[in-house]
């Protein structure tokens, strides 16, 4: 079994902290005017699909397009106390699994100031002057290439969704993936056999994981007797940071029984859990 914890790829951020207060003071954003460093900051941000908490100081400078974007995706406040807030209740959102919960580390905060607040020591801090070429090499559209073995690389996956089934329809609203799940999962695979990987219902969760969650797929047909594309996927997403999946069925009752899927999983180097669709947003 892979258990490498220690000496890992990292995973992809779960969250970004993004404070404007210092905008303009930052050295390779100076040739900029402050209305253009927004811009320029809020663009990339908004490209990775990740969570945003924005720290605007109550200040008048805000980005163009933000009020094209709702929460939870996007979040403003005034400070970081309210920043701090404002992540807590973000880290209920999503399926009451051990293991799952988002960790300071899983934040990344990005300022001109002195870093995070203490309480949240352990953040990955990003000084605003690294935070363009950072944000890009969190895009998404930049992580389907890695995703799919061209080459590997860290910080390209931390949750992913392995549905077993694709009853979206148990979901009162379908659409709470496209606005929750980004919180909860980073990627999604599909593993011919266990679902469909063509037809309408592939098609609807893609169009609600656009842009956050890329789909990757894998087949053998051999499943049971070996399934070895599914080990070397799994194999990549762990050399791609990732470090759980989320088996999601319609069945409560299933959530109990063992799933082949399981051994696969934790023989990556990868944590296993099990949720309903309901549970999960």
């Amino acid at each position: 079994m892979t258990n490498d914890t220690t000496t890992r790829a990292q995973s992809r951020p779960k969250l970004i902290v993004l404070d404007l207060r210092s905008i303009g003071t930052a050295e390779s954003l100076s040739e900029l005017s402050p209305q253009e460093c927004v811009d320029k900051l809020w663009t990339a941000a908004i490209e990775t699909g990740l969570p945003i908490v924005v720290i605007t100081g109550g200040g008048d400078i805000m980005p163009h397009d933000m009020e094209d974007v709702y929460p939870p995706h996007v979040t403003s406040v005034e400070d970081p106390e309210s920043a701090l807030d404002c992540l807590s209740a973000l880290r209920r959102v999503g399926p009451r699994l051990a293991d799952l919960s988002r960790t300071a580390q899983d934040v990344l905060w990005i300022s001109d100031s002195n870093g995070p607040p203490k309480v949240l020591k352990d953040a990955r801090y990003c000084p605003m002057q690294d935070a363009i070429p950072t944000l890009r090499k969190l895009s998404d559209r930049c992580r389907h290439a890695a995703l799919n073995g061209a080459p590997t690389a860290a910080e390209m996956a931390h949750t992913i969704l392995l549905p077993l089934d694709l009853d979206l329809g148990s979901l009162g609203d379908p659409h709470l993936i496209s606005s929750h799940g980004r919180l909860v999962f980073d990627a999604v695979l599909l593993v011919e056999g266990q679902v469909e990987v063509a037809g309408f219902k592939v098609k609807a969760l893609e169009k609600l994981t656009a842009g956050f969650a890329p789909t990757l797929y894998s087949s053998d047909d051999a499943f049971f007797d070996g399934a070895e594309e599914l080990r070397i996927t799994l194999k990549r997403l762990h050399d791609c940071g990732a470090r759980c999946v989320i088996g999601v069925s319609k069945g409560r009752e299933d959530r109990e029984t063992h799933h082949p899927f399981e051994d696969y999983v934790r023989n990556a180097g990868l944590t296993w859990h099990r949720t309903t669709w309901t549970e999960l947003v």
